[in-house]
């Protein structure tokens, strides 16, 4: 069953969600992974201690500080990580923890001769929850002036991925059918919007907004805000964040805020009712990118107006819906002056290379299942999109098919990289060389056709072959089926174009 390109389980909890019905998410993987969230809450517990005590005095003040008051450091499980390196360990492995288990959840990291350390330390800790609202990762925010990195975030593991993950999701869930969504760029972003009422607000996790946070997103509701920092790294994160938006049928509002703000200190600078008033005056996303970049034109100049055109069409061309998609280029049209027609005709131009994009690793002299698993280390999200899919037996390369079973036997790319034999190991750092960054995904999705393409293929032999052993009637008028079954879906995957089908 696939519905808006999900898997059958969440297009499930797609339709759930969209009925407001509540269904049981439990399974047997859950189970298997209770031990690291039962870690993850302990730690939590052990940081919001730590927080409170005389170690935590410099973290409680920054706090203060920054507004937050201790009830509210308490709703959202922050705490802190002592500098010192025995606490923790000590008091998970009391708790029955083994010390190799911790370090690959995350928790601890381990040093050249062996000896292990906390994961983070001397750090305001903001736990980051799943969407029923259970710990499973942290983002340690620098305290002092001089630390480096401001924001260190858990490492990816079998229970956490970034590009899967929502901050505050949990929370926001309960409002955002009737408030819509607020999208922010930082924790504590989202902590004074939640102190200050505006509990719909979220974060992504420091990372590039993904297709799959949209999806989330969109469970919610359709009616999304983006409030970045009002800087150019912020403009540039808008404009990435409402492309993703639009490709999955949403076209997000802007709000905008005073130069140099961001929503925690225009909260506090301005209060609740100037925010409010803000999020009033959000402007649609497309209209304000034709505005934006209408500036770095100009429009008066033939040659400067199409380049323009160009741009914007392009942006124009990810709307999935053909009605909403008409208003805007009918606004271009009118803008630039170019007929409806052609601008449309320029935004089919422009996704042609992007499909060549998404078969570059053809002309790398790599074979496909290498860029399969190239990504997969790249961005080790994807493991968990594509793992039910990925049969050790579908892989003819013999170290490709050894690297499948390593990733599973580790539970994830990043645990089982160092275990790989060198020949993989040496295919897979290749690979992962050639892989431009942000076009993983579209990598994946060409190498994952070839797979379902073999697959399909290596059935129709398999069907082909009972069909011809068997003489009893019943039984070939069912593999018959099954054959025309098969090769219909094989025909309608090489009739999309898709020249990953070469091999075929």
């Amino acid at each position: 069953m696939k519905i808006e390109n999900l898997s059958f389980s969440e297009a499930v909890e797609v339709l759930a969600e969209r009925a407001g019905v509540e269904i049981p998410k439990d399974s047997p993987q859950e189970g298997k992974h209770e031990g690291i969230r039962e870690a993850y809450g302990i730690t939590a517990e052990y940081y919001q201690e730590r927080l409170f005590s005389k170690e935590g005095k410099a973290a409680l003040e920054y706090l203060l500080k920054r507004g937050i008051a201790k009830e509210w450091a308490e709703s959202f499980g922050i705490g802190y990580a002592p500098a010192e390196v025995s606490g923790l360990i000590s008091h998970l492995e009391k708790k029955g923890f083994d010390r190799r288990n911790l370090v690959d959840w995350g928790l601890l990291g381990r040093r050249d001769d062996g000896s292990l350390y906390p994961w983070f330390r001397h750090r305001l800790m903001i736990p980051i929850h799943d969407e029923k609202g259970r710990v499973i990762a942290f983002g340690g925010r620098a305290i002092e002036e001089h630390q480096e990195p401001k924001y260190l975030n858990s490492p990816e593991t079998p229970i956490f991925q970034k590009g899967r993950t929502l901050f505050a999701y949990h929370l926001a869930k309960k409002v955002a059918r009737e408030k819509g969504v607020v999208l922010v760029e930082g924790y504590m972003d989202v902590i004074a919007c939640h102190i200050h009422g505006f509990n719909q607000a979220i974060a992504a996790l420091g990372t590039a907004f993904t297709p799959i946070q949209a999806r989330k997103v969109e469970r919610l509701s359709k009616e999304v805000s983006l409030l970045f920092d009002s800087d150019e790294a912020g403009w540039k994160a808008t404009v990435r964040t409402g492309e993703v938006f639009i490709e999955h049928g949403i076209v997000p509002k802007v709000v905008m805020i005073p130069k140099g703000e961001d929503p925690d200190s225009f909260l506090r600078t301005y209060g609740r009712e100037a925010f409010e008033e803000a999020l009033k005056n959000g402007r649609d996303f497309i209209l304000t990118v034709f505005d934006n970049r209408a500036k770095e034109y100009n429009l008066s100049n033939a040659q400067q107006r199409s380049l323009y055109a160009k741009e914007m069409a392009a942006i124009l061309g990810k709307i999935k819906d053909p009605v909403v998609q008409d208003s805007y280029f009918l606004e271009l049209s009118k803008r630039t002056e170019i007929s409806k027609e052609v601008l449309k005709e320029v935004a089919t131009q422009n996704e042609r290379p992007s499909r060549q994009n998404r078969r570059r690793e053809a002309r790398k002299g790599l074979h496909w299942e290498e860029m399969l698993l190239g990504t997969i280390f790249v961005k080790p999200s994807l493991w968990f999109e594509v793992k039910d899919e990925l049969e050790p037996a579908l892989f003819e390369i013999e170290a490709m098919r050894e690297a499948v079973e390593t990733i599973e036997r580790y539970a994830s790319p990043q645990m089982a990289m160092p275990a790989l034999k060198d020949e993989a190991k040496e295919r897979v750092t290749k690979a992962m060389m050639e892989i431009p960054p942000g076009e993983e995904e579209s990598i994946l999705k060409g190498c994952m056709d070839r797979l379902r393409a073999r697959r399909l293929k290596r059935e129709v032999a398999e069907v082909k072959e009972a069909l011809s052993a068997s003489e009893d009637l019943e039984t070939r008028r069912a593999l018959s089926e099954r054959y025309m079954v098969l090769m219909r879906d094989l025909k309608r995957s090489i009739r999309r174009g898709d020249d990953a089908h070469e091999e075929l």
